[in-house]
Protein backbone atom coordinates (compact mmCIF):
# COMPACT_ATOMS: atom_id res chain seq x y z
CA UNK A 1 0.00 0.00 0.00
CA UNK A 2 1.39 2.96 -1.21
CA UNK A 3 2.08 6.33 1.72
CA UNK A 4 -0.05 9.10 1.35
CA UNK A 5 1.94 11.89 1.33
CA UNK A 6 0.39 15.78 1.10
CA UNK A 7 2.33 18.10 -0.17
CA UNK A 8 1.87 21.84 -0.36
CA UNK A 9 3.83 23.59 -3.22
CA UNK A 10 4.57 27.23 -3.55
CA UNK A 11 5.20 27.07 -7.19
CA UNK A 12 3.97 29.91 -9.99
CA UNK A 13 4.45 27.28 -12.80
CA UNK A 14 1.51 24.79 -13.02
CA UNK A 15 4.06 22.43 -15.01
CA UNK A 16 6.57 22.62 -12.84
CA UNK A 17 4.45 21.80 -9.65
CA UNK A 18 2.65 18.55 -12.12
CA UNK A 19 6.49 17.80 -12.68
CA UNK A 20 7.23 17.47 -8.83
CA UNK A 21 4.13 15.53 -8.30
CA UNK A 22 4.62 13.12 -10.87
CA UNK A 23 8.11 12.24 -9.48
CA UNK A 24 6.81 11.89 -6.07
CA UNK A 25 4.36 9.16 -7.55
CA UNK A 26 7.05 7.66 -9.38
CA UNK A 27 9.19 7.13 -6.11
CA UNK A 28 5.91 5.25 -4.81
CA UNK A 29 4.11 7.50 -2.69
CA UNK A 30 0.31 8.38 -2.97
CA UNK A 31 0.73 12.27 -3.57
CA UNK A 32 -1.90 15.02 -2.43
CA UNK A 33 -1.18 18.09 -4.01
CA UNK A 34 -1.88 22.01 -3.74
CA UNK A 35 0.28 24.71 -5.38
CA UNK A 36 -0.81 28.43 -3.95
CA UNK A 37 1.01 31.39 -5.20
CA UNK A 38 1.17 34.13 -2.53
CA UNK A 39 1.22 34.59 1.17
CA UNK A 40 -2.60 34.55 1.77
CA UNK A 41 -3.10 31.55 0.02
CA UNK A 42 -0.67 29.97 1.81
CA UNK A 43 -2.11 30.95 5.09
CA UNK A 44 -5.20 29.24 3.98
CA UNK A 45 -3.93 26.19 3.09
CA UNK A 46 -2.07 25.70 6.29
CA UNK A 47 -5.20 26.77 8.36
CA UNK A 48 -7.61 24.39 6.26
CA UNK A 49 -4.85 21.15 7.14
CA UNK A 50 -1.91 19.40 7.70
CA UNK A 51 1.12 18.90 5.53
CA UNK A 52 3.61 16.85 5.30
CA UNK A 53 6.15 18.55 3.30
CA UNK A 54 6.38 22.22 1.78
CA UNK A 55 8.30 22.25 -1.40
CA UNK A 56 8.53 26.28 -2.17
CA UNK A 57 10.41 27.64 -5.58
CA UNK A 58 12.90 29.80 -4.48
CA UNK A 59 11.72 32.89 -6.82
CA UNK A 60 8.69 33.87 -8.41
CA UNK A 61 6.56 37.13 -9.57
CA UNK A 62 4.28 37.51 -6.32
CA UNK A 63 6.40 35.05 -3.93
CA UNK A 64 9.33 33.70 -2.97
CA UNK A 65 10.66 30.92 -0.45
CA UNK A 66 12.13 33.21 1.95
CA UNK A 67 8.73 34.89 2.36
CA UNK A 68 6.93 30.77 2.40
CA UNK A 69 9.36 29.55 5.36
CA UNK A 70 7.99 32.92 7.70
CA UNK A 71 4.78 32.49 7.23
CA UNK A 72 5.41 28.37 7.79
CA UNK A 73 7.18 29.57 10.78
CA UNK A 74 4.80 31.72 12.26
CA UNK A 75 2.15 28.16 12.62
CA UNK A 76 4.88 27.21 14.61
CA UNK A 77 4.87 23.77 12.99
CA UNK A 78 7.47 21.31 12.15
CA UNK A 79 7.09 20.67 8.50
CA UNK A 80 10.08 19.63 6.54
CA UNK A 81 11.00 22.88 4.07
CA UNK A 82 12.62 21.97 0.30
CA UNK A 83 13.54 24.85 -1.33
CA UNK A 84 13.48 24.23 -5.37
CA UNK A 85 14.95 26.29 -7.61
CA UNK A 86 16.41 26.93 -11.28
CA UNK A 87 19.69 28.22 -10.14
CA UNK A 88 20.48 29.04 -6.44
CA UNK A 89 24.03 30.65 -5.31
CA UNK A 90 25.91 28.76 -2.33
CA UNK A 91 25.43 32.08 -0.30
CA UNK A 92 21.99 31.59 -0.81
CA UNK A 93 21.19 28.60 -0.14
CA UNK A 94 23.27 28.51 2.98
CA UNK A 95 21.32 31.76 3.40
CA UNK A 96 17.86 29.84 3.75
CA UNK A 97 19.31 26.87 5.47
CA UNK A 98 20.44 29.07 8.28
CA UNK A 99 16.96 30.82 8.25
CA UNK A 100 15.32 27.30 8.68
CA UNK A 101 14.69 25.32 5.80
CA UNK A 102 15.61 21.59 5.65
CA UNK A 103 17.26 20.95 1.68
CA UNK A 104 17.38 22.88 -1.26
CA UNK A 105 17.15 20.76 -4.62
CA UNK A 106 18.10 22.65 -7.77
CA UNK A 107 16.21 22.03 -10.96
CA UNK A 108 18.17 20.30 -13.09
CA UNK A 109 19.00 17.73 -10.84
CA UNK A 110 15.12 16.75 -9.29
CA UNK A 111 16.15 13.64 -9.02
CA UNK A 112 17.50 14.38 -5.51
CA UNK A 113 13.79 15.58 -4.55
CA UNK A 114 12.48 11.96 -4.01
CA UNK A 115 15.49 10.87 -1.73
CA UNK A 116 15.36 14.21 0.20
CA UNK A 117 11.55 14.32 0.60
CA UNK A 118 11.67 10.76 2.42
CA UNK A 119 14.80 11.67 4.58
CA UNK A 120 13.19 14.92 5.64
CA UNK A 121 9.74 13.37 6.16
CA UNK A 122 11.96 10.15 8.83
CA UNK A 123 13.13 13.05 10.92
CA UNK A 124 10.43 14.69 11.01
CA UNK A 125 8.81 11.56 12.34
CA UNK A 126 12.47 11.36 14.80
CA UNK A 127 11.57 14.82 16.17
CA UNK A 128 7.96 14.04 16.74
CA UNK A 129 8.90 11.37 18.69
CA UNK A 130 11.60 13.54 20.58
CA UNK A 131 9.09 15.74 21.42
CA UNK A 132 6.61 13.40 22.20
CA UNK A 133 9.20 11.41 24.70
CA UNK A 134 10.17 15.03 26.16
CA UNK A 135 6.54 15.93 26.83
CA UNK A 136 6.10 12.27 28.59
CA UNK A 137 9.18 12.45 30.44
CA UNK A 138 7.87 16.28 31.69
CA UNK A 139 4.82 14.76 32.56
CA UNK A 140 6.02 11.65 34.39
CA UNK A 141 8.19 14.27 36.60
CA UNK A 142 5.66 16.22 37.22
CA UNK A 143 3.53 13.46 38.19
CA UNK A 144 6.45 11.96 40.60
CA UNK A 145 7.31 16.08 42.01
CA UNK A 146 3.24 15.83 43.07
CA UNK A 147 3.17 12.25 44.39
CA UNK A 148 6.79 13.38 46.56
CA UNK A 149 5.07 16.53 47.60
CA UNK A 150 1.77 15.04 48.40
CA UNK A 151 3.80 12.35 50.60
CA UNK A 152 6.05 14.85 51.96
CA UNK A 153 9.23 12.67 50.86
CA UNK A 154 12.33 14.16 50.01
CA UNK A 155 15.31 12.70 47.89
CA UNK A 156 18.90 12.86 47.89
CA UNK A 157 22.12 11.33 46.38
CA UNK A 158 24.99 11.20 47.46
CA UNK A 159 28.52 10.39 45.66
CA UNK A 160 31.25 8.74 48.38
CA UNK A 161 33.83 9.42 45.61
CA UNK A 162 33.53 13.26 44.90
CA UNK A 163 31.72 14.49 47.78
CA UNK A 164 28.70 15.78 45.92
CA UNK A 165 25.31 15.94 47.53
CA UNK A 166 22.06 16.84 46.28
CA UNK A 167 18.63 16.60 47.23
CA UNK A 168 15.14 17.55 46.67
CA UNK A 169 14.03 20.91 48.33
CA UNK A 170 11.52 18.77 50.71
CA UNK A 171 15.03 17.74 52.15
CA UNK A 172 16.30 20.92 52.47
CA UNK A 173 13.30 21.49 54.52
CA UNK A 174 13.43 18.68 56.64
CA UNK A 175 16.69 20.19 57.51
CA UNK A 176 15.32 23.75 58.10
CA UNK A 177 17.15 25.25 55.19
CA UNK A 178 15.54 27.65 52.32
CA UNK A 179 14.88 26.79 49.07
CA UNK A 180 17.97 26.55 46.51
CA UNK A 181 20.64 26.13 49.39
CA UNK A 182 23.94 24.55 48.38
CA UNK A 183 24.60 21.59 50.59
CA UNK A 184 27.28 18.68 50.95
CA UNK A 185 27.60 16.18 53.33
CA UNK A 186 28.76 18.05 56.36
CA UNK A 187 25.38 19.97 56.05
CA UNK A 188 24.11 16.92 56.69
CA UNK A 189 25.73 16.30 59.43
CA UNK A 190 25.46 19.67 61.10
CA UNK A 191 21.84 19.31 60.29
CA UNK A 192 21.77 16.07 62.80
CA UNK A 193 20.47 16.33 66.60
CA UNK A 194 23.77 16.22 68.40
CA UNK A 195 22.77 13.41 70.22
CA UNK A 196 21.86 11.26 66.89
CA UNK A 197 25.13 12.63 65.12
CA UNK A 198 27.92 9.62 66.01
CA UNK A 199 25.44 6.57 65.51
CA UNK A 200 23.99 8.10 61.92
CA UNK A 201 27.27 9.01 60.49
CA UNK A 202 28.78 5.79 61.47
CA UNK A 203 25.85 3.78 59.85
CA UNK A 204 26.42 6.08 56.80
CA UNK A 205 30.15 5.06 56.95
CA UNK A 206 29.29 1.40 57.66
CA UNK A 207 26.87 1.30 54.53
CA UNK A 208 29.94 2.28 52.11
CA UNK A 209 31.96 -0.59 52.91
CA UNK A 210 32.20 -2.98 50.62
CA UNK A 211 30.45 -6.32 51.49
CA UNK A 212 27.63 -3.98 52.65
CA UNK A 213 24.22 -5.09 51.26
CA UNK A 214 23.28 -1.74 50.75
CA UNK A 215 20.32 -1.54 51.81
CA UNK A 216 18.90 0.37 55.25
CA UNK A 217 16.27 2.16 57.00
CA UNK A 218 17.09 4.92 59.95
CA UNK A 219 15.31 7.35 62.01
CA UNK A 220 17.07 10.14 63.46
CA UNK A 221 16.36 13.78 64.43
CA UNK A 222 17.57 17.01 62.49
CA UNK A 223 17.63 20.34 64.27
CA UNK A 224 16.90 22.90 61.33
CA UNK A 225 19.90 24.41 60.45
CA UNK A 226 18.32 27.93 59.97
CA UNK A 227 14.70 27.97 61.50
CA UNK A 228 16.54 25.67 64.54
CA UNK A 229 12.85 23.51 64.36
CA UNK A 230 13.55 20.10 66.15
CA UNK A 231 12.48 17.40 63.51
CA UNK A 232 11.98 13.70 63.20
CA UNK A 233 12.77 11.68 60.04
CA UNK A 234 12.37 8.62 58.68
CA UNK A 235 15.19 7.97 55.81
CA UNK A 236 15.48 4.58 53.88
CA UNK A 237 17.34 3.68 50.64
CA UNK A 238 19.93 1.77 49.21
CA UNK A 239 24.35 2.30 47.89
CA UNK A 240 25.32 1.00 44.66
CA UNK A 241 28.60 -0.23 44.02
CA UNK A 242 31.17 -0.58 40.76
CA UNK A 243 32.67 -3.98 40.22
CA UNK A 244 35.31 -4.01 42.52
CA UNK A 245 32.91 -3.15 45.10
CA UNK A 246 33.50 0.64 45.87
CA UNK A 247 30.35 2.68 47.02
CA UNK A 248 29.53 4.86 43.81
CA UNK A 249 26.26 6.04 44.82
CA UNK A 250 23.96 6.51 47.74
CA UNK A 251 20.45 7.40 47.20
CA UNK A 252 17.45 7.78 49.35
CA UNK A 253 14.32 9.53 50.58
CA UNK A 254 13.44 10.97 53.63
CA UNK A 255 10.12 11.47 55.33
CA UNK A 256 9.24 14.38 57.94
CA UNK A 257 7.21 11.85 60.70
CA UNK A 258 7.80 14.08 63.63
CA UNK A 259 3.74 14.48 63.61
CA UNK A 260 3.33 10.83 63.74
CA UNK A 261 5.78 10.40 66.60
CA UNK A 262 4.02 12.79 68.74
CA UNK A 263 0.59 10.66 68.36
CA UNK A 264 2.47 8.00 69.20
CA UNK A 265 3.66 9.76 71.88
CA UNK A 266 0.93 11.46 73.26
CA UNK A 267 -1.12 7.51 72.80
CA UNK A 268 1.53 5.55 75.09
CA UNK A 269 1.04 8.14 77.23
CA UNK A 270 -2.64 8.39 77.78
CA UNK A 271 -2.04 4.78 78.25
CA UNK A 272 0.20 5.14 81.25
CA UNK A 273 -2.30 8.01 82.54
CA UNK A 274 -5.23 5.54 81.91
CA UNK A 275 -3.65 3.11 84.23
CA UNK A 276 -2.79 5.11 86.60
CA UNK A 277 -5.74 6.51 86.85
CA UNK A 278 -7.10 3.48 87.10
CA UNK A 279 -4.92 2.78 90.12
CA UNK A 280 -5.32 6.33 91.38
CA UNK A 281 -9.29 5.90 91.33
CA UNK A 282 -9.21 2.47 93.19
CA UNK A 283 -6.63 3.66 96.17
CA UNK A 284 -8.82 6.92 96.24
CA UNK A 285 -11.88 5.42 96.87
CA UNK A 286 -10.93 3.18 99.25
CA UNK A 287 -8.90 5.96 100.84
CA UNK A 288 -11.50 8.09 101.03
CA UNK A 289 -13.61 5.77 103.08
CA UNK A 290 -11.12 5.37 105.87
CA UNK A 291 -10.79 9.22 106.06
CA UNK A 292 -14.50 9.51 106.45
CA UNK A 293 -14.04 7.96 109.52
CA UNK A 294 -10.53 9.65 110.36
CA UNK A 295 -12.58 13.14 109.50
CA UNK A 296 -15.95 12.65 111.32
CA UNK A 297 -14.56 11.11 114.70
CA UNK A 298 -11.86 13.91 114.88
CA UNK A 299 -14.62 16.69 114.20
CA UNK A 300 -17.16 14.52 116.96
CA UNK A 301 -14.12 14.63 119.26
CA UNK A 302 -13.48 18.71 118.69
CA UNK A 303 -17.45 19.15 119.57
CA UNK A 304 -16.83 17.66 123.06
CA UNK A 305 -13.68 18.49 124.02
CA UNK A 306 -13.45 21.44 126.46
CA UNK A 307 -11.70 24.40 124.97
CA UNK A 308 -8.62 24.39 127.08
CA UNK A 309 -8.08 20.48 127.16
CA UNK A 310 -4.76 20.09 125.66
CA UNK A 311 -5.57 17.01 123.60
CA UNK A 312 -7.82 19.05 121.88
CA UNK A 313 -4.61 20.85 119.73
CA UNK A 314 -4.01 16.86 119.06
CA UNK A 315 -7.06 16.33 117.72
CA UNK A 316 -7.13 19.79 115.53
CA UNK A 317 -4.18 18.56 113.88
CA UNK A 318 -5.51 15.28 113.17
CA UNK A 319 -8.21 16.88 111.85
CA UNK A 320 -6.42 19.43 109.74
CA UNK A 321 -4.04 16.60 108.13
CA UNK A 322 -7.51 14.51 107.26
CA UNK A 323 -9.18 17.46 105.53
CA UNK A 324 -5.74 18.18 103.74
CA UNK A 325 -5.87 13.85 102.69
CA UNK A 326 -9.81 14.55 101.28
CA UNK A 327 -8.56 17.40 99.18
CA UNK A 328 -5.26 15.08 97.50
CA UNK A 329 -8.33 12.52 97.64
CA UNK A 330 -10.68 14.27 95.48
CA UNK A 331 -8.29 15.10 93.35
CA UNK A 332 -7.16 11.72 92.37
CA UNK A 333 -10.61 11.11 91.84
CA UNK A 334 -10.91 13.99 89.28
CA UNK A 335 -7.88 12.64 87.78
CA UNK A 336 -9.16 9.56 87.63
CA UNK A 337 -12.80 10.65 86.52
CA UNK A 338 -14.01 8.58 89.41
CA UNK A 339 -15.36 11.34 91.05
CA UNK A 340 -19.30 11.95 91.60
CA UNK A 341 -20.47 15.22 88.78
CA UNK A 342 -23.52 16.79 88.55
CA UNK A 343 -23.02 17.96 84.76
CA UNK A 344 -25.78 20.96 83.67
CA UNK A 345 -26.17 23.88 81.36
CA UNK A 346 -23.39 26.89 82.98
CA UNK A 347 -22.60 30.36 81.81
CA UNK A 348 -18.99 30.45 81.53
CA UNK A 349 -18.98 33.76 81.91
CA UNK A 350 -20.99 33.67 84.98
CA UNK A 351 -18.61 31.24 86.54
CA UNK A 352 -15.23 32.92 85.84
CA UNK A 353 -16.87 35.96 87.24
CA UNK A 354 -18.19 34.29 90.47
CA UNK A 355 -14.93 32.90 90.83
CA UNK A 356 -12.71 35.53 90.25
CA UNK A 357 -12.59 37.28 93.93
CA UNK A 358 -11.51 34.10 94.97
CA UNK A 359 -8.98 33.25 92.76
CA UNK A 360 -7.37 37.28 93.54
CA UNK A 361 -7.02 36.18 97.55
CA UNK A 362 -5.71 33.10 96.16
CA UNK A 363 -2.82 34.65 93.85
CA UNK A 364 -2.04 37.56 95.92
CA UNK A 365 -1.67 41.60 95.72
CA UNK A 366 1.33 41.22 93.14
CA UNK A 367 -0.67 39.38 90.73
CA UNK A 368 -3.07 40.82 88.89
CA UNK A 369 -6.27 38.89 87.10
CA UNK A 370 -7.05 40.22 83.91
CA UNK A 371 -10.56 38.66 82.09
CA UNK A 372 -11.53 39.52 78.44
CA UNK A 373 -15.22 37.37 78.35
CA UNK A 374 -16.82 37.13 74.89
CA UNK A 375 -20.51 38.73 76.05
CA UNK A 376 -21.45 36.32 73.17
CA UNK A 377 -20.46 32.88 74.34
CA UNK A 378 -22.21 29.93 74.21
CA UNK A 379 -23.24 26.89 77.05
CA UNK A 380 -21.02 24.35 78.30
CA UNK A 381 -22.61 21.23 80.10
CA UNK A 382 -20.14 20.51 82.80
CA UNK A 383 -20.43 20.06 86.37
CA UNK A 384 -19.25 23.45 88.27
CA UNK A 385 -17.26 22.14 91.35
CA UNK A 386 -14.90 20.56 88.33
CA UNK A 387 -14.88 24.12 86.67
CA UNK A 388 -13.89 25.91 89.44
CA UNK A 389 -11.16 23.18 90.53
CA UNK A 390 -9.90 23.49 86.66
CA UNK A 391 -9.69 27.43 86.99
CA UNK A 392 -8.05 27.30 90.53
CA UNK A 393 -5.32 24.55 89.11
CA UNK A 394 -4.43 27.03 86.20
CA UNK A 395 -4.24 30.44 87.93
CA UNK A 396 -2.58 28.98 91.28
CA UNK A 397 -0.10 27.46 88.89
CA UNK A 398 0.28 30.59 86.93
CA UNK A 399 0.42 32.20 89.86
CA UNK A 400 4.04 29.92 90.90
CA UNK A 401 5.44 30.56 87.94
CA UNK A 402 5.49 33.95 88.27
CA UNK A 403 7.63 34.85 92.01
CA UNK A 404 8.18 38.24 91.16
CA UNK A 405 4.54 38.87 90.28
CA UNK A 406 2.50 39.76 87.10
CA UNK A 407 -0.67 39.31 84.82
CA UNK A 408 -2.44 36.49 84.58
CA UNK A 409 -5.17 36.75 81.77
CA UNK A 410 -8.42 34.76 82.13
CA UNK A 411 -10.02 34.65 78.20
CA UNK A 412 -13.63 32.82 77.14
CA UNK A 413 -14.33 33.10 73.19
CA UNK A 414 -16.66 31.22 70.61
CA UNK A 415 -14.19 29.22 67.75
CA UNK A 416 -16.74 29.61 65.01
CA UNK A 417 -14.93 26.69 62.76
CA UNK A 418 -15.61 24.18 64.95
CA UNK A 419 -18.70 25.35 67.30
CA UNK A 420 -16.91 25.26 70.81
CA UNK A 421 -15.61 27.33 73.27
CA UNK A 422 -12.78 28.35 74.21
CA UNK A 423 -11.25 29.24 77.49
CA UNK A 424 -7.34 30.11 78.09
CA UNK A 425 -5.61 31.48 80.70
CA UNK A 426 -1.91 32.93 80.30
CA UNK A 427 0.52 33.89 82.02
CA UNK A 428 3.52 36.34 82.20
CA UNK A 429 5.83 33.91 83.80
CA UNK A 430 9.26 32.04 83.34
CA UNK A 431 7.63 29.79 80.93
CA UNK A 432 8.37 26.02 80.12
CA UNK A 433 10.29 24.45 77.66
CA UNK A 434 9.69 21.64 75.13
CA UNK A 435 11.07 19.19 77.27
CA UNK A 436 9.12 20.37 80.62
CA UNK A 437 5.77 20.46 77.94
CA UNK A 438 5.77 17.13 77.25
CA UNK A 439 5.71 15.93 80.78
CA UNK A 440 3.53 18.58 82.49
CA UNK A 441 0.02 16.34 82.20
CA UNK A 442 1.36 13.45 84.07
CA UNK A 443 0.63 13.00 87.19
CA UNK A 444 2.67 13.95 89.98
CA UNK A 445 5.24 15.63 87.84
CA UNK A 446 6.70 18.45 89.04
CA UNK A 447 8.87 21.67 88.71
CA UNK A 448 8.84 22.35 92.37
CA UNK A 449 10.50 22.08 95.37
CA UNK A 450 10.64 18.95 97.73
CA UNK A 451 7.09 19.64 99.94
CA UNK A 452 6.09 22.47 97.35
CA UNK A 453 3.12 20.60 94.98
CA UNK A 454 1.44 17.29 94.55
CA UNK A 455 2.11 17.22 91.23
CA UNK A 456 -1.50 16.37 90.23
CA UNK A 457 -3.26 20.30 89.43
CA UNK A 458 -2.42 19.68 85.85
CA UNK A 459 -3.41 16.19 85.27
CA UNK A 460 -6.30 17.06 87.75
CA UNK A 461 -7.02 19.82 84.69
CA UNK A 462 -6.67 16.86 82.05
CA UNK A 463 -8.78 14.54 83.51
CA UNK A 464 -11.24 17.02 83.99
CA UNK A 465 -11.54 18.52 80.60
CA UNK A 466 -11.13 14.61 79.25
CA UNK A 467 -14.46 13.57 81.13
CA UNK A 468 -16.53 16.38 79.71
CA UNK A 469 -15.42 15.57 76.49
CA UNK A 470 -12.65 18.71 75.83
CA UNK A 471 -9.13 18.78 74.94
CA UNK A 472 -6.17 20.83 76.53
CA UNK A 473 -3.44 22.66 74.78
CA UNK A 474 -0.67 24.71 75.92
CA UNK A 475 1.65 27.43 74.54
CA UNK A 476 4.40 28.42 76.23
CA UNK A 477 8.45 29.30 75.87
CA UNK A 478 11.03 29.88 78.50
CA UNK A 479 11.07 33.79 79.38
CA UNK A 480 7.46 34.43 77.62
CA UNK A 481 5.06 32.63 80.02
CA UNK A 482 2.47 30.22 79.08
CA UNK A 483 -1.48 30.03 78.08
CA UNK A 484 -3.55 27.14 78.21
CA UNK A 485 -6.13 26.84 75.97
CA UNK A 486 -9.39 24.70 76.66
CA UNK A 487 -12.24 23.49 73.72
CA UNK A 488 -15.57 22.40 74.76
Amino acid sequence: MKETLRVLQVEDSESDAALIVRLLKNAGYDVHSQQVEDPEEMRSALERQDWDVVIADHSMARFDAPGALRILHETGRDIPFIVVSGSIGEELAVEMMKSGAHDYVLKDNLARLAPAVERELREARSRCERRQAERDLAESQERLTLAMQATQLGTFDFSPRTGKLIWSEMTNRHFGLPPGAEVSYDTFLCGLHPDDRARVDATVQSLLLPGSDGMYGIEYRTIGIEDRVERRLSAWGRVYFDPHGQAVRFVGVTLDISERKRLEDQLRQAQKLESLGRLAGGVAHDFNNLLTVINGYSELALTELPEHDPVRALVGEIHRAGERAASLTRQLLAFSRKQMVHPKPLILNALVTETRKMLERLVGDNVEIVTILDPALGWIVADAGQINQVLVNLVVNARDAMPRGGAITIRTANVEETDSILLSVSDTGTGMDEATRQHIFEPFFTTKGQGQGTGLGLATVHGIVSQFGGSIEVESEPGRGTTFHIVW
